[in-house]
């Protein structure tokens, strides 16, 4: 038989693994998404609220202007936290060069809002949406931070985004 404080904890489990696999909090560190993440790095990090299934699902698919974590497309353990900037189909201009990059079918052009100090699209190129971990939906923490991210396109980017192929349409992974 089964102790009751175990049955107990894994009566649990299943809780805890959904709450794991429809999002998450993931503390977030580095320049490259300043200032909408780390506006004030000298005191900490910021921890963010993920959702993970609407992209897994169809529910919703990726925006430009949405912040995502996703996978390192050089080093695949490493997170990262950036902007999508343009979707498929689109064609940007990178930071640096004067080369206009075509988005295929299911990628994506992902940039940190402090271009300067951002590994980014604009060294590694477009990148597969299956390398997509979740959408950052708010700051969580510190309480002084605390806000949601929405939907934000920064005129910024503008006018390097050469060609769109719709009005901020709906991406899909492929």
């Amino acid at each position: 038989m089964i102790p009751k404080r175990i049955r107990s904890v894994l009566s649990w489990a299943p809780v805890f693994v959904a709450v794991c696999d429809f999002g998450s909090i993931r503390k977030v560190s580095g320049y490259s998404m300043q200032p909408t993440l780390n506006g004030d790095l000298g005191n900490g990090a910021d921890f963010v609220a993920l959702e993970k299934l609407s992209g897994r699902f169809g529910w919703r698919d990726p925006e430009r202007g949405d912040v995502f974590t996703l996978r390192h497309p050089r080093d695949p353990k490493k997170i990262i936290v950036k902007r999508l900037i343009a979707i498929q189909g689109d064609i940007v201009q990178g930071v640096d060069s004067a080369e206009a990059h075509r988005i295929p079918e299911g990628h994506g052009w992902f940039e940190g809002d402090n271009l300067r100090k951002s590994s980014d699209s604009n060294s590694f190129g477009p990148v597969s949406l299956g390398l997509v971990e979740g959408r950052v939906l708010a700051i969580v923490w510190p309480w002084h931070r605390a806000t949601g991210l929405g939907n934000e396109e920064n005129p910024a980017y503008e006018d390097r985004i050469i060609y769109r192929c719709r009005k901020n349409s709906k991406a899909s992974k492929g």
